[in-house]
C-alpha cells in the first residue's frame, strides 16, 4: 500500500508539473498525444501475440482432448478458443469507436478510421 501511494504521489508531481509547464490544458493534451499513440499500438501489438497464442494452446488442447478426455475437459478447449478470439478482434473494435471534437462553438459526433457516414 506505502508502494502505491509513492508511486501515486510520484506520477500526480509528474503530471501537476507537466500542466504547470504546459501553458495550458490544451498545450498538455497535445504533448500527451504521441505517447498515448505508441501505448495504443503496443497494446495491439500485445493484444495480437496474447491472441494467437491461446490459439496455439486450443489446437494443443484439443489434441490432448482427442487423445485422453477425462484429463483435459472440452470446456477448457472452448475458454481458450473464445479468449483467443476476443484478444484478436479486440484492436478491430477500437477503429469502430466515435469520438467527439468541436467544430465551432458545436459539439458533434465524428466517426474516426473505419466508419463510413
Amino acid at each position: 500500500m506505502k508502494r502505491f501511494l509513492v508511486v501515486f504521489s510520484g506520477l500526480f508531481l509528474l503530471a501537476s508539473t507537466g500542466l504547470v509547464f504546459a501553458g495550458s490544458l490544451g498545450d498538455l493534451a497535445n504533448g500527451i498525444r504521441e505517447p498515448i499513440a505508441a501505448f495504443s499500438g503496443a497494446f495491439n501489438l500485445i493484444c495480437y501475440v496474447l491472441g494467437s497464442a491461446f490459439l496455439v494452446g486450443t489446437l494443443i488442447r484439443y489434441v490432448e482432448y482427442r487423445r485422453n478426455p477425462v484429463q483435459v475437459r472440452l470446456s477448457q478447449v472452448f475458454f481458450l478458443l473464445i479468449l483467443g478470439l476476443l484478444l484478436i478482434v479486440l484492436p478491430y473494435l477500437s477503429s469502430f469507436s466515435v469520438s467527439v471534437k468541436t467544430v465551432g462553438q458545436q459539439h458533434r459526433l465524428v466517426p474516426t478510421a473505419g466508419m463510413q457516414q
